[in-house]
């Protein structure tokens, strides 16, 4: 009987972390995906899709973000922790991974539209450039050392 109520426990758990994985309860950002015509938010430690047309919610693959978040062409990239990652729009798949040694907080994450992505660290004062031409070798550099200000966003 103890294994009986621990297994629906367990079930019962599971099931809840399946609802409350796409229901919007810690949004930090929120990004337009041009390719399947819906919104990308930064949930928790997960990206929930939200469908334009119908308001929908489902999780974005097992993709992961913490913060700021930017779409260039047909991916997007994200902050995960200390992690840059960037997700192919085309069906959530991983592309790329850069871990940033020293960051302390990442917030806020933005683009030239080209391939150069600059984040801030929001406890460093700093602003880094990341360079993501190439998935499998990107790169950064700070750009900016002290901000004097607090950067966020």
């Amino acid at each position: 009987m103890k294994k009986l109520i621990l297994a629906f426990y367990f079930a019962l758990g599971f099931f809840s972390f399946q609802l409350n994985a796409q229901t919007l309860n810690n949004i930090e950002s929120v990004e337009y995906d041009p390719v399947n015509d819906q919104f990308l938010i930064s949930n928790g430690s997960s990206i929930i899709a939200q469908d334009y047309t119908s308001n929908a919610l489902s999780l974005f693959g097992s993709a992961r973000a913490s913060h700021g978040m930017e779409v260039i062409g047909e991916n997007i990239f994200v902050i995960d922790g200390a992690t840059i990652r960037g997700y192919s729009l085309n069906d959530a798949s991983e592309i790329m991974t850069l871990p940033i040694a020293g960051a302390q907080f990442l917030n806020g994450l933005t683009s030239d539209k080209t391939n150069m992505l600059y984040a801030t660290d929001f406890s460093k004062r700093q602003i880094l450039a990341i360079d993501v031409t190439d998935f499998t070798n990107p790169s950064f550099e700070v750009l900016i050392n002290n901000t004097q200000l607090t950067p966020n966003g």
